[in-house]
């Protein structure tokens, strides 16, 4: 029996021997069929593992004969393909228009050598490097800011109050308005800075004061050099606690393809009672300007004189300035999206508002008491001494795709809109993709966009709907706080004006994000997008929406 015992173990430890070696065999085979294959693609590698580069068509410099030397340079070198931009930067204007038939051709001559030369291919999905937009977008379709005036009124013995409200500023000649909502004056509020300015000194030089009153972006002055000086002389007294600049032309950038577009002024205002002695109020550091027009804000101690005066630490222009006699929210510019800086959620600046704040169930809606003309006619509840009634609407904000080439430049489109999407995809992408459909999903993989440098907006026509839908209650009386008023509170107002950030954020998801991939779907394209910047989003929640999440790095940095 033993020695059966160790016959059986002896063949039976055979067969395992014989098992292992085989299996060894099989992976060293397969360690060497992995290395050639891995040797191969590293030799050949796949499209999906070769560099892509950005090609850019200089300002309608391009010809087929230029197209395919660049393609099959491209091939040469092992590129996997090319995203394809047309940006101007300077270059001198070329023969062919963007977005023309010879243009189309020329695209559609780019992706047949693609695909003859195996190549993929990116499409940026308008003019420039950044934006959605061009010559078709019309200016009810573009990215939207909102504007405002206030008129402080007195009612007559019957309470009825008739005037024409001052239109707020229209750029590009476009306004529209949103509403009119009048609420009693605060006890401060005798009355409006405007009314109280007598004269007005640009270095000791008389200059018109209706400049900085007339919802006029386009009318200003300009403050030469360091240490000008701007002078209001008022006919009495004035309390103020707060200060609004606006600044209309942009500083002319060093660059103007790249780097910074504005150099924004520091302002420092002082008071004085007799026009001799001045103190220090406050620093305004004005916010570096995009297309939106962003206003320098700063907030102070009541402070209490005849004259005001503004230093500038360098040469800017001066279009608007407001002191309030009432409160503002600090940094209200950033909380209500007119500028890109950051918000703490939950953390509320301290401030004493006692006396400074609007009931929201004292605020009248009476914008249809409003004539087309501007016209108000209004029989105002007793009880109410003075009024101040706001007459809110929108403007363009005026961004244009950045770099876009000369035939190419127009306005963005509103990013909260579908119908402005849907103007862009139609008069430009639907028609030259109907051209390349063979190609859609294939050689022409996807729509992209660069990073985010289209600004941000702050209004679009169908916000107060979308509002109530998915906060769950009306805006119309809260709109105040979008101009810096504090309403009810401070925690309220803050609370009320996350909502309305967050509810912009939603939109630009819903109505531009999700939208622009569902309509590049429709082609089987892909949408490519690097997914940060100054928009309405958070980056995290635009780069979930992409197919293809792009990002970028700089050697030198030049911002």
């Amino acid at each position: 029996m033993i020695w059966l015992k160790v016959f059986i173990y002896y063949k039976y430890s055979m067969k395992n021997i014989e098992r292992i070696v085989l299996l060894v065999i099989v992976v060293l085979s397969s360690i060497s069929m992995r290395a050639q294959t891995l040797e191969n693609f590293f030799k050949a590698p796949p499209l999906c593992a070769r560099p892509s580069t950005y090609w850019m068509w200089m300002n309608g410099n391009i010809s087929k004969e230029g197209l395919t030397a660049d393609l099959e340079y491209m091939k040469r070198a092992s590129y996997g393909g090319a995203m394809m931009f047309n940006v101007g930067v300077g270059i001198p204007k070329g023969s062919v228009d963007y977005a023309s038939p010879q243009w189309d051709e020329m695209t559609l001559h780019a992706v047949k050598e693609a695909e003859r030369l195996g190549l993929e291919l990116y499409l940026q999905n308008s003019p420039g490097y950044s934006g959605t937009g061009g010559p078709w977008i019309t200016v009810e379709n573009s990215m939207q800011q909102l504007e405002w005036t206030e008129t402080m009124v007195v009612p007559d013995k019957k309470g009825l109050i008739e005037l024409d409200l001052p239109q707020p500023y229209a750029k590009l000649g476009y306004y529209q308005d949103i509403k009119v909502l009048a609420f009693p004056a605060l006890e401060c509020e005798t009355q409006l800075f405007p009314s109280l300015v007598t004269k007005v000194l640009l270095d000791d030089e008389e200059i018109d004061k209706n400049l900085f009153f007339d919802n006029d972006l386009e009318s200003q002055v300009r403050m030469q050099r360091a240490g000008s000086v701007l002078t209001f002389e008022l006919s009495q007294p004035f309390e103020a606690r707060a200060v609004t600049v606006r600044r209309g032309k942009r500083e002319k950038p060093l660059d103007p393809h790249d780097g910074p577009r504005d150099y924004a002024p520091d302002l420092k205002l002082e008071v004085s009672e007799d026009g001799r002695h001045y103190v220090d109020v406050s620093n305004i550091s004005c916010p570096a300007l995009r297309s939106m027009d962003t206003p320098g804000i700063a907030l102070f101690e009541p402070v209490k004189g005849r004259y005001f005066r503004f230093i500038t630490n360098r040469g800017t222009n001066i279009s608007e300035v407001l002191l309030h006699a009432s409160a503002r929210l600090k940094d209200w510019t950033a909380k209500t999206n007119y500028v890109k800086d950051p918000v703490a959620l939950g953390n509320y600046d301290s401030q004493d508002v006692t006396g400074q704040t609007i009931d929201p169930s004292s605020v009248i809606d009476i914008t249809s008491l409003m004539n087309t003309d501007g016209r108000l006619k209004w029989k105002s509840p007793p009880g109410v001494k003075r009024w101040i009634i706001l007459r809110m609407g929108s403007t363009t904000t005026g961004e244009v795709p950045a770099a876009a080439p000369d035939s190419g430049v127009g306005l963005d489109c509103d990013k909260f809109s579908k119908k402005a999407l849907d103007q862009h995809f139609d008069n430009f992408l639907i028609p030259l993709l109907n051209k390349l459909k063979p190609w859609c999903g294939k050689t022409l993989k996807a729509l992209m966009m660069d990073s985010w440098e289209a600004g941000k907006q702050n209004w679009t026509s169908s916000l107060p709907g979308y509002f109530k839908r998915h906060c769950g209650y009306d805006s119309t009386p809260w709109l105040l706080a979008m101009t810096g008023r504090i309403v009810r509170s401070i925690e309220d107002t803050e609370r009320f004006l996350y909502d309305m950030r967050r509810t912009q954020t939603d939109m630009f998801n819903e109505n531009f994000l999700a939208y622009f991939k569902e309509k590049a779907a429709q082609y089987g394209l892909k949408f490519a997008a690097e997914p940060y910047g100054d928009g309405n989003f958070e980056s995290l929640e635009y780069a979930e929406v992409l197919d293809y999440p792009m990002s970028e790095f700089w050697v030198h940095y030049i911002y």
